[in-house]
C-alpha cells in the first residue's frame, strides 16, 4: 500500500473512531438509535463497510483509499464536511396529525366541519378545501388539501435546494447552506 493511501486510511479510521484509542466515544447525534426511526449511519463507515456486515475487515481497510473516493460527490478530490455528514432522516408526513387537530373543531362529532364550527381565522380553509362545494369539510377533503399543501411546500424546498446548489457550483463551492429557518435568506441569524 502506498503512503498516500495509508495516510488516507489512517485519517479516515481516526475520524470514524473519534481519535479514541482505549475508550469508546459517546454516540453522536448522527450515530446510534434515534427516537422514531432507525439509526443514522456515518457515511464513512457505510462507504468503507462494503460487505455491510457492521465491521471493517482487513480487505476493506486496504481498499479504503479507493472506497472513500465514492463519497466525493463533486469530484474535487477533497471530502468536504457536507460530503461526510449522514443524510437527513426521511420526513414523516404530518397530514394525519393536522387533520386530526382540525377535526377537533367538529363540535357535534358528525365527521364534518361547517363554517360555524371553524374559528373565524380559519374560515378561508373551507373555501380552499371544500372541493365539492357543499359547505362542509370532510376528513377526505381536509386530507387532500393538507397533502396538496405539503407537496407544494416540498416542491418549493427542492427548487430552493437546486438554486442554492447551482449558486454553490457557480461560486466554486462557497454557496449558501439551506436551512428551513433561513429559506435562502442570508440576513437571518445563523444563516451563512
Amino acid at each position: 500500500m502506498n503512503t498516500k493511501a495509508f495516510l488516507l486510511t489512517t485519517a479516515a479510521l481516526l475520524y470514524v473512531s473519534g481519535g479514541a484509542v482505549a475508550q469508546t466515544p459517546p454516540a453522536t447525534p448522527s450515530e446510534g438509535p434515534r427516537p422514531g426511526g432507525p439509526p443514522r449511519v456515518n457515511p464513512i463507515v457505510a462507504a468503507l463497510d462494503t460487505d455491510k456486515d457492521g465491521s471493517l475487515s482487513a480487505a476493506e481497510i486496504a481498499a479504503a483509499g479507493t472506497t472513500l473516493k465514492t463519497l466525493d460527490k463533486n469530484q474535487d478530490g477533497k471530502l468536504a464536511a457536507e460530503e461526510l455528514r449522514p443524510p437527513p432522516p426521511p420526513m414523516v408526513s404530518p397530514t394525519p396529525g393536522i387533520v386530526e387537530r382540525l377535526m377537533e373543531f367538529d363540535r357535534n362529532k358528525d365527521g364534518k366541519l361547517t363554517s360555524a364550527e371553524l374559528p373565524v381565522r380559519m374560515r378561508t380553509l373551507r373555501a380552499q378545501a371544500d372541493t365539492d362545494k357543499n359547505g362542509v369539510l370532510t376528513v377526505a377533503e381536509l386530507t387532500t388539501h393538507v397533502e396538496k399543501q405539503e407537496a407544494e411546500h416540498a416542491k418549493a424546498e427542492q427548487e430552493a435546494q437546486k438554486r442554492l446548489a447551482a449558486q454553490a457550483a457557480a461560486s466554486g463551492g462557497e454557496g449558501q447552506r439551506w436551512h428551513p429557518v433561513c429559506r435562502g435568506d442570508r440576513r437571518r441569524a445563523n444563516c451563512t
